[in-house]
């Protein structure tokens, strides 16, 4: 039934002039229809009206009825696909419009794996999921022979309770066969801190072997924990495997490593900080190089890099500060220990604090059938890098050394707070030389290298030492020796002897300094 109705300016009384079958309506169905329709429209605005207003089934919505087809769109929108049904539209000029689900699923995050990131929830499993999606994820097709595709681990600002052995890269036991091509793997730290449980003393946090290619990790501070405290350190901050011998672990390299701190974490509020046994583990026997470590901070470590691995070459740490301060603990911090390496260890434009007992570098080549195995032309450089002795009242060694070359240029040695007496140790043998360029030293015990029948096949160098434009403080005695590693021998043992080959020592425009001013 269709109503027209009209109102006359003059006549408050109302006619209806549209019929119903020809026929004229009477004011009293008029009065009844107005009813009908004014208690339609009490049931739409009820409670319920929803579900009296008729709805067509259309775009995958089966209701029939207003309220049915809310509820059904919103039971669609709080599914877990239901961001998949949002549109998205980036702002610009020729911007495509997306799901709100494609965008998000831009970047994988732990919090998308339920990491929670208090302090004080375990958020273990979620960061173990989120690493085995990143590795296991099937690629993007690419035609390239090398690796193209990035996987990247989002971890955003929070303080996250983690707990056991290699939390992220590879899942791979060390020793078995890598899975090809090896996967890009970033861990994009967005100001997190990881609070670290070492269960075991050898766990790793980070596992980098021949199946993770270019690993970088930006943006973390990491604490590593323990209840009962390991006092020489526990925990492995980053392990790195590599080995010709298996199907895909050959390379392990290209490490990328930006705004990282590693300090001691206390486990409960008062306890004792847990310091790592390394912050660096360098394994293996296949290429591992091309490593940039900046802009970091360690601070009370066992040691900071563990080179075993005859392959490494071209690692940098630059602006870098190194704090050990483990004056009177079971263990003194050896900051660069090296049994194994090839060339190109690069220390630039770092600082470091030290104390007694600690070493800043130290190689010890293994020696097979009677020879060294390494050589003494592989530099270890030290450039614009400021050394500070801050603790202790006896010595502590630069260096102490049976293979390699330590370059230092522009270095300079201090002696800061109470620690004014201590002194310095230098100590290379076997296949060890030293070059310094624009060095300042503290009071320094030098012993330079006496070469053994186990070093000639090294490849001797022809200086033991070699010294350009540096200052010597002699405010406390500076000594000269010779040493062969095992026995210490003066000048003048090495001059009378004929069993002895010491190798020259030469200074270039070098200045002495006492209390009473500069003599050369």
């Amino acid at each position: 039934m269709a109503v027209n109705i009209k109102y006359r300016a003059l006549n408050p009384v109302v006619h209806a002039e549209t019929s119903v079958k020809g026929s004229p309506l009477s004011n009293e169905e008029i009065d009844g229809n107005f009813k009908n329709m004014k208690d339609a429209v009490e049931v739409i605005q009820g409670a319920g009206g929803a579900a009296a207003v008729g709805f067509t089934p259309t775009g995958g919505i089966a209701a029939t009825n207003v309220q049915a087809a809310i509820a059904e769109i919103n039971s669609d929108l709080v599914a877990s696909s239901g961001s998949s049904l949002v549109g998205y539209l980036p702002a610009g000029t020729g911007a495509v419009a997306a799901t709100v689900q494609s965008k998000l699923r831009e970047t994988v995050s732990v919090k998308d794996f339920g990491a929670v990131g208090d302090g004080v929830t375990d958020d273990t499993a979620a960061f173990v999921a989120a690493n085995i999606y990143l590795m296991t994820r099937t690629p993007l097709p690419s035609a390239q022979t090398v690796e193209s595709e990035y996987y990247t681990l989002v971890i955003p600002p929070g303080i996250y309770k983690i707990s056991g052995n290699r939390i992220f890269g590879s899942q791979i036991p060390t020793g078995n066969n890598g899975t090809t091509p090896p996967r890009m793997l970033q861990i994009l730290g967005q100001g997190a801190t990881l609070i670290w449980n070492v269960v075991n003393e050898d766990d790793e946090l980070f596992y980098f072997d021949g199946t993770i290619a270019n690993p970088r990790v930006q943006g973390l501070s990491i604490y590593p924990v323990r209840s009962s405290i390991i006092s020489t350190g526990a925990g492995n901050i980053f392990r790195f495997y590599s080995n010709t011998a298996l199907t895909g672990q050959a390379n392990a390299s290209k490490l990328h490593l930006v705004d990282v701190s590693v300090w001691p974490g206390r486990f409960s509020s008062g306890g004792s900080g847990q310091r790592p046994k390394y912050v660096f583990l360098n394994t293996g026997n296949a290429m591992c190089d091309q490593m940039l470590i900046e802009n970091c901070r360690f601070r009370y470590m066992q040691k900071v890099w563990v080179g075993q691995n005859d392959q490494a070459v071209n690692v940098t740490f630059s602006s870098c500060s190194f704090f050990g301060a483990s004056a009177g603990v079971a263990a003194p911090t050896t900051y660069f220990d090296f049994t194994r390496m090839n060339d190109n260890f690069n220390v630039v434009n770092c600082s470091f604090s030290v104390s007694e007992s600690e070493t800043l570098i130290k190689t010890n080549s293994p020696i097979s059938g009677g020879f060294y195995l390494e050589a003494a032309g592989y530099n270890f450089t030290f450039d614009n890098t400021r050394i500070e002795v801050i603790a202790g009242s006896t010595s502590w060694k630069l260096c102490d050394m049976n293979f390699g070359k330590l370059n230092m240029r522009n270095v300079n040695m201090a002696l800061g707070g109470s620690a004014n007496t201590v002194k310095t140790i230098v100590r290379l043998y076997g296949l060890a030389n030293m070059n310094c360029d624009n060095v300042r030293f503290n009071p320094t015990d030098f012993y330079f290298p006496v070469p053994t029948s186990s070093a000639f096949s090294g490849g001797l160098n022809p200086y033991g030492a070699y010294f350009n434009n540096c200052i010597f403080n002699t405010r406390a005695t500076t000594t000269f020796a010779w040493t062969d590693g095992t026995t210490d021998y003066a000048i003048k043992d090495t001059l009378i002897s004929t069993a002895i080959y010491w190798r020259t020592v030469r200074f270039v425009e070098c200045n002495f300094l006492n209390s009473h001013g500069f003599y050369t």
